[in-house]
């Protein structure tokens, strides 16, 4: 989210932190790769890649997301519950915003998965009084402010609305947590309509999940009465709106290794708006969850190549610093090396200079690596005499006392000269902290591929074309 937010943070930079969490990388493609988002159906499997085209606001309301999801989404059971809630209001307020026309459905998607923070925080560090709360609900029927002001003395969206303010999230994740009672008919600005359509989610969450099926009925009948207008949502586009919804909420649920009765929901959206629905067909969708996104040792290798050999042959103009990024994360995740590093010669080629890199200390790395080419040894000579190098062992081995590897201390090593009009102007370098390279000849082959595509962009630009 810091990353993010700084205008002067690289890409290079929010990719790697991205990669550093598997929960982030694993969203982030399941969501660059639903229909919404990938219109040409070629899968996309690069991180890089995908927050090319995704967009960095778009980023961080998905880390966002997780970052809530994976609080609380293990704890006891009824916060679990709310848990559930929140990624179905989630999913709501994404794909009312689409019938509303609001441009930014993934914004909308991060409000909807606030909406009910107050309430969630409540049940998992207040259990006693939420409880009472319940219990005052439906024993004494109050309504829910009246329960909270009772037993709290504020209710739910105060909660909410102040631990944003504390963690200093944007305004507009509190501006969605009023109560859809507090909304006029008619919005002045996007701020506005964006509060109207989470506030109106959450709602229609509740009307479906939480009251009997008569009261749901008429409260989704006053919901889409006074605002169905101002959304473009209407009644009988709701149902399509709510089993689409459960999909999104099963992959979710699936992707964390947690149930979720699919059956159970349908039926109640079948209640709350009086129709028949099928029974949903789940075995097919769960099998599908089951298997991996992303492709493992060599297939995931070959796979990052196809998919930065097509992005180059699309037409599409990519800058060399996202071609360059996504190379290095091919290497690094594709091969799943330790570190990976961009470098380029001075122009005397004297100095060998790493520019930007992936993996474990890499800012650190790219401040300190600054070697003369003379002092290199044997990995100078390769370099001049472009020589591909791979090195299984770098302990007892002619290029050990460099003073590359002596300031580095890999276990083993990779060098890929980059050579731009029969000159040597750099290299790729990658290696493993603790264990051997272990590549194979195809493995090999398809990282000589990825550098030879970085050296036709580099001449390219060179040309200006």
């Amino acid at each position: 989210m810091t990353a993010a937010a700084d205008e002067d943070a690289s890409l290079r930079q929010v990719t790697n932190i991205i990669l550093k969490s598997v929960s982030l990388s694993s969203k982030l493609l399941r969501t660059m790769n639903s229909a919404y988002f990938n219109r040409s159906g070629k899968p996309i499997l690069s991180v890089s890649h995908a927050v090319i085209l995704l967009g960095w606001d778009t980023i961080r309301d998905l880390a966002l997301s997780i970052m809530l999801f994976e609080k609380f989404v293990r704890k006891a059971p009824g916060v679990k519950e709310l848990m559930l809630m929140s990624l179905l209001t989630a999913s709501h307020a994404r794909r009312v915003a689409h019938q509303a026309h609001y441009p930014r459905t993934e914004e909308a998607y991060l409000c909807g998965m606030f909406c009910g923070l107050g309430e969630l925080l409540v049940a998992c560090y207040l259990p006693t009084q939420y409880a009472e709360i319940l219990a005052a609900i439906k024993n004494q029927k109050l309504k829910e402010p009246e329960a909270c002001q009772r037993v709290l003395h504020f209710q739910y969206e105060d909660l909410g609305q102040a631990m944003i303010r504390y963690w200093n999230l944007p305004d507009k994740i509190a501006a969605g947590m009023e109560r859809i009672e507090r909304f006029g008919g008619h919005t002045n600005t996007k701020e506005e309509k964006l509060a109207l359509i989470t506030s109106f989610s959450h709602s229609l969450s509740k009307a479906v999940y939480r009251l009997e099926p008569d009261e749901g009925r008429e409260r989704i009948k006053f919901l889409t009465k006074k605002f169905g207008s101002l959304l473009s949502v209407q009644e009988e586009a709701l149902e399509g709106i709510l089993k689409s919804t459960l999909e999104d909420a099963q992959e979710t649920f699936a992707a964390a290794h947690i149930p979720f009765d699919n059956l159970r929901l349908s039926q109640q959206i079948e209640k709350a708006m009086g129709s028949v629905l099928a029974e949903p067909e789940t075995s097919t969708a769960e099998a599908a969850l089951d298997a991996p996104l992303i492709p493992t040792a060599e297939i995931e290798l070959a796979a990052l190549l196809h998919e930065i050999s097509a992005a180059l042959e699309s037409g599409k103009v990519y800058t060399l610093n996202e071609v360059l990024l996504m190379i290095l994360e091919a290497f690094y995740r594709g091969a799943s090396f330790d570190r990976v590093l961009f470098c380029l010669t001075d122009q005397t080629r004297t100095y060998l200079q790493a520019r930007t890199g992936l993996g474990e200390e890499v800012e650190r790395l790219i401040q300190e690596f600054h070697f003369p080419v003379s002092a290199l040894g044997a990995v100078g000579v390769a370099l001049t005499s472009k020589k591909d190098t791979f090195v299984d062992q770098v302990a007892g081995s002619r290029y050990s006392y460099s003073d590359l590897i002596m300031a580095l201390k890999p276990h083993s090593f990779g060098m890929l000269p980059l050579v731009v009009n029969d000159a040597v102007i750099g290299c790729l370098y990658f290696d493993r902290r603790t264990a051997e390279l272990g590549l194979n000849y195809h493995q090999k082959q398809m990282l000589q591929s990825l550098r030879d595509h970085l050296c036709q962009v580099i001449a390219a630009k060179k040309k200006g074309t």
